[in-house]
């Protein structure tokens, strides 16, 4: 079993991270517009680059605004923003969530789950335990290997999509393991199961 810090991941992370799974489309619309605008200035009237300029900032936040509604907050990704520590064992993650260190309304939203129960997901438990207690001040959330995606890689972190239907994503960081060593075997293990899956059902076919 890997385990890792507790941690959790940064606003300007978040957002890169919806950009670039999610927000392509509007980064190439908007550069095609500014480049457009670009040329129509030197070409007719400088105006129309100053009033592009404007629209694009005008614009930029509200597409950041529909990213988070959309895919910031769809699924499990919210795990990666509020404060937890990841376990990562031969077929499961267990994910633990520090109540006692969310804002309020999120502490009484998670509250709400039934107390000592486990959420699983994508597959039942495969028996290994754990010394972190279910209670008041951790949420425990359980998601079999099979559940996460191909893994893309970032700045000293990768992310694994997870494949249940509501989507979402799991942000892993090297700061939040001891060593790169470690850090290596966690995303290896994470990813040892997509890959002898995907030869399986190779060999099946």
């Amino acid at each position: 079993m890997i385990e890792s810090e507790i941690f959790s991941i940064s606003k300007s992370e978040f957002a890169t991270i919806l950009f670039q799974r999610h927000g392509l489309p509007w980064i190439a619309g908007g550069s095609l517009m500014l480049l457009t605008a670009i040329f129509l200035g030197f070409a007719l009237d400088y105006r129309i680059f100053i009033l592009a300029v404007i629209l694009l900032f005008l614009i930029a936040p509200a597409v950041l605004l529909i990213l988070y509604y959309n895919y910031g907050m769809k699924g499990k990704s919210f795990l990666n923003v509020l404060p937890h520590r990841i376990q990562i064992f031969n077929e499961r993650t267990v994910i633990w969530l520090k109540v006692k260190e969310c804002e309020p309304e999120e502490a009484d939203r998670i509250n709400s789950e039934k107390r000592g129960a486990a959420t699983v997901e994508c597959g039942d438990e495969t028996g290994e335990k754990s010394d972190i207690k279910n209670d008041e001040e951790w949420r425990r959330y359980d998601f079999s290997l099979e559940c996460y995606g191909n893994y893309s890689v970032g700045k000293n972190y990768v992310v694994f999509p997870f494949l249940t239907p509501e989507g979402g994503f799991l942000y892993l960081p090297l700061k939040a393991f001891r060593s790169e060593e470690e850090f290596s075997k966690a995303v290896s293990l994470m990813a040892g199961t997509n890959l002898n899956k995907k030869e399986n059902e190779d060999n099946k076919g």
